[in-house]
């Protein structure tokens, strides 16, 4: 019976050996290749060791060569899985690459910052990516390992203020000694103090200003040359800045200036609650707006008012102006003067006779040398006539 058992035991062996034998088994998976990256973090833009071993062995031909490709992706997928099928979005990072005589490579890669190869584009951020090793021409994976990207990171200080206000950026996570490009929304602004490239540990401290925006978030991108990106939002408030401060008379122009509206948008000043002008900011939020106090304001009297300005969605900035209200004065009235009396002519004083006798040059108070003349006259006369009488 113990005779029987062992020989039923060996023919059992025999003939599970037999269908190992017989049974289909990929060579790829057979063959047991496996690769190993150094580092197995790190950044976008990072140059990765990678090392195989156990590959089928290029041989002393030309034809006996053996080549791989590699590839890296966010795509988790398994030995056997084939590129474009469980695999669909990918960088090529290595193609034809030649294996040594001892099944063994050694090169090295980029980290991307994109992946373009597979059915769609996508950017590499943070998180867990594979290498993937195919033999050349063939889709098979044969090999893969992990790698793990850390997300860039930044912190701002302050995160919300007017425009103008200086913020400090430093970040973490970058690719190492790259230079650096930082965006507020759709503009780009320049580094004003501090680090413009990162260190050699991808990490880098600065300061900006923040550029004319419209009121809300507004996000801060940092970018490095291998396309890792941080991203973190800054709030936009409004400001507003009035000149004069000081109003001296309804004929005076002041001048309001505001950031941090929304854009193209009906904004309206106000004095003490009473409107003083309506105009519309620009397509960043801003305005610059100049009038002359309605003179109803002004006539309210000397005071510290409140100016305030608001848009149609209910953003608004406020100060204090001061107005000098100066009462118009109103001349005395004129008394009239007394007319002055007329003086009334005085009459004519009536000639005094004299009563003295004529002095000895008169007759009857008549000079005597008329009287000599006049009786001349008459004498001539009545000669004259009685010439004239005799002549007939």
């Amino acid at each position: 019976m113990k005779h029987t058992h062992v020989l039923r035991m060996l023919g059992v062996a025999v003939i599970m050996s037999i269908m190992v034998m017989a049974s289909p088994v990929s060579p790829a998976l057979a063959a047991g290749e496996s690769i190993e990256l150094d580092p197995e973090d790190g950044a976008v833009g990072d140059t990765v060791d990678i090392t195989g071993e156990s590959f089928d062995a290029s041989g002393d031909l030309e034809e006996d060569f053996e080549y791989v490709d590699m590839y890296f992706s966010a795509d988790e997928a398994d030995e056997g899985d084939e590129i474009d099928s469980e695999v669909e979005n990918y960088e090529q990072v290595k193609s034809g690459f030649k294996v040594d005589e001892d099944g063994e490579l050694d090169t090295s890669f980029k980290v991307p910052s994109k992946l373009t190869d597979g059915d769609s584009d996508e950017t590499v951020t943070g998180g867990t990516y594979y290498v993937y090793v195919t033999y050349e021409e063939d889709s098979e994976i044969v090999a893969m390992a992990e790698f793990t990207i850390a997300s860039p990171e930044i912190k701002l200080d302050p995160d919300e203020g007017p425009v103008g206000t200086e913020v400090e950026i430093s970040g973490s996570g970058f690719s190492d000694s790259e230079t650096l490009t930082i965006d507020v929304g759709t503009t780009e602004v320049d580094i004003e103090s501090g680090d413009d490239e990162t260190d050699s540990s991808g990490e880098f401290e600065c300061t900006i200003i923040v550029p004319e925006a419209a009121n809300g978030n507004r996000t801060i991108t940092v970018t490095d040359e291998s396309g890792a990106e941080g991203k973190l939002d800054f709030t936009v408030e409004s400001e507003i800045e009035v000149s004069p401060t000081t109003i001296p008379s309804a004929t005076t122009s002041v001048t309001v200036s505001g950031t941090g509206f929304a854009a193209t948008s009906e904004v309206t000043i106000w004095i003490d609650e009473e409107e003083a002008k309506t105009d519309t900011t620009n397509s960043r939020g801003s305005f610059d707006i100049s009038f002359t106090v309605p003179a109803s304001i002004i006539a309210q009297g000397s005071r510290s008012a409140t100016l305030e300005v608001n848009d149609e969605d209910g953003n608004s900035g406020e100060t204090t102006v001061t107005i000098v209200y100066t009462a118009p004065t109103t001349p005395p009235p004129t008394t009239p003067t007394t007319p002055t009396t007329p003086t009334m002519p005085t009459t004519p004083t009536t000639p005094t006779i004299p009563t003295t006798p004529p002095s000895s040059g008169l007759m009857g108070g008549v000079p005597i040398w008329a009287i000599i003349v006049g009786a001349a006259i008459v004498v001539l006369i009545i000669v004259l006539v009685v010439y004239m009488l005799v002549r007939r």
